[in-house]
């Protein structure tokens, strides 16, 4: 299978690594530390390097930079690092100079099989010296040699314009037989302008390995019966001939996760690992059906008018239910049951749960997140103005965080909150929500929020989201965290998270306790909690 460099000092787990890799069909070079493990790389040249971060004279990131900066035969090499719960913050700046990946221990040995299985596909992808001069029309010719037998064949994906036009056909004899009216599918890999500026002069080559993979894998998952294309700008087309609108969203899905995981493994680069997919009930007119002419085109402009369609009712829903719903105040309490001033404003249950479907990033339009912003800072604009100094409440105002950076966000507050007293404006503090999974660890653009909230908070939804936030610098004294994601995390960056919130001043609220956890808020580092 493929060569391995383990370099780990504890003769025991090194031991058992390489008997789980040699079961798995592995060759592997043992090494007892990063210096050894160099010398074992320089020698032998492994497929993939597995390394411990912890290690006597030469650490797992000093032998990573040694080699991604003074070897560059192997600077490409995947490279894992084993950590162990302590370790977690070397692991981030392992990964921030090049590491691919990470497995903590105690080891997952199928988790760990895993992740280099999907290492190693990336390495097909990326170097895979025989490909360089592949053809799409090539790759074509490879699938028709080896596709099935007659009465087997599978769907036949857009080559060439003999391709494109048997595509059509059958696409414009699904719609037919269902009197115009179709359920298609759309799958758009990645930007071909990421991987350009991703992978410079390979970009070329890089780009086709990508659409053939994602081609293979959608061709896999379809019925002889179903056809699908490729748009001018790379997007797959899928027109499926027997299943409803609910089973072809399970199978996109299913679709984007596979390929996914194929070219990236455990990656989130946020620019470059983007596998979407969707799939629409889409009406074509005779029209539609009688011009073959950029056919899939017209089918792809389908599916997003009605993803807009839909996404628009589901916003004016989402407005409507924030304007005509009562705000509540719930109270934050300390570990110890003792109520605070700090106050949560929030909706009904049942309001609650549709806006958390709804107002996922991705899921709602920006203008509209504005609008809920905007809603919810005049709702509490009006409980600041009507408290008495004396008896007012710390408000934990929640914004979105795609509009944080908004201009009429801004103006909206100056307009909400201009009348009310400096001091009782001290009584504000910014809970920015829906953070995005690769947050910027510069702070934009928290740092538009300088001299509104004299406080922020951030609503965590995972520990490794923020961990490399300055906390201090962007004035965030307030992170909160689910008790479920808590527990979750808990040993996945929940116990640094808490640590590195302590030694800044800042507070850990835990909210939506639950009755059932196998570790209270408090164990998990919380300062306080927050129900209802």
């Amino acid at each position: 299978m493929a060569r391995i460099a383990v370099i780990e000092d504890e003769e025991a787990i090194r031991n058992l690594i390489i008997e789980e890799l040699n079961d798995g069909g592995h060759e592997t070079f043992p090494a007892e530390d990063g210096e050894q493990g160099l010398n074992i790389i320089l020698g032998h040249s492994p497929d993939l390097i597995l390394s411990d971060i912890t290690m006597p004279r030469l650490n797992g990131r000093q032998l990573l930079r040694k080699l991604r900066e003074n070897h560059p035969a192997h600077a490409k090499t995947p490279f894992i690092f084993l950590s162990a719960l302590a370790d977690q913050h070397d692991v981030v700046k392992g990964l921030r100079i090049g590491a691919d990946d990470y497995v903590t221990k105690p080891i997952d040995f199928d988790m760990l099989l895993a992740r280099i299985d999907a290492r190693l596909r990336t390495v097909t992808l990326l170097d895979s010296e025989h490909d360089d001069d592949v053809t799409l029309d090539e790759s074509a010719e490879e699938a028709k040699a080896s596709a099935p037998s007659d009465g087997e064949a599978g769907p036949s994906i857009d080559h060439g314009s003999t391709a494109e036009d048997e595509a059509t056909e059958k696409a414009c004899k699904i719609a037919r037989e269902k009197n115009g009216t179709m359920v298609a599918g759309h799958v758009e890999t990645i930007s071909m302008e990421a991987i350009r500026r991703k992978c410079g002069g390979e970009w070329e080559r890089v780009s086709r390995r990508v659409f053939r993979i994602a081609n293979e894998t959608i061709k896999n998952h379809l019925t002889a019966n179903d056809a699908v294309s490729v748009t001018p700008t790379n997007d797959f087309i899928i027109c499926f001939a027997e299943i409803n609108e609910t089973f072809a969203k399970l199978k996109v899905q299913e679709i984007a996760e596979e390929i996914h995981k194929t070219l990236f493994g455990a990656t989130r680069d946020s620019e470059i690992s983007q596998v979407k997919a969707e799939a629409k009930n889409i009406e074509l007119s005779p029209a539609d059906l009688a011009d073959k002419q950029g056919f899939f085109s017209r089918v792809k402009g389908r599916i997003l008018s009605r993803s807009k369609e839909l996404l628009n009712v589901a916003d004016q829903k989402l407005v409507n239910a924030y304007r005509n719903d009562l705000v509540r105040l719930s109270t934050v309490f300390t570990t110890k049951g003792e109520a605070t001033r700090m106050k949560s404003p929030g909706f009904a249950p049942e309001i609650s749960s549709k806006i958390s479907d709804w107002a996922k990033p991705g899921n709602v339009q920006i203008s509209t997140l504005l609008e809920l912003d905007k809603i919810m800072l005049d709702r509490t604009a009006s409980f600041v103005s009507e408290s008495s100094m004396a008896k007012s409440p710390t408000m934990l105002v929640p914004l979105h965080y795609s509009t944080v950076d908004d201009e009429q966000l801004l103006d909206c507050y100056i307009q909400a909150y201009g009348g009310i007293s400096i001091q009782k404006r001290r009584h504000l503090v910014l809970n920015v929500v829906c953070l995005p999974e690769n947050l910027n660890a510069g702070g934009s653009p928290f740092d538009r929020l300088a001299g509104l909230g004299r406080t922020r908070a951030i609503h965590i939804e995972n520990p490794k989201q923020v961990i490399d936030l300055d906390f201090k610098r962007l004035q965030v004294g307030i992170g909160l965290i689910s008790h479920r994601a808590a527990m979750l995390f808990q040993d996945q960056g929940m116990k640094l998270l808490a640590q590195k919130m302590k030694s800044v001043g800042a507070k850990l609220i835990v909210r939506d306790v639950l009755d059932d956890a196998t570790l209270t808020p408090e164990e998990l580092g919380a300062d306080l909690v927050l129900s209802g």
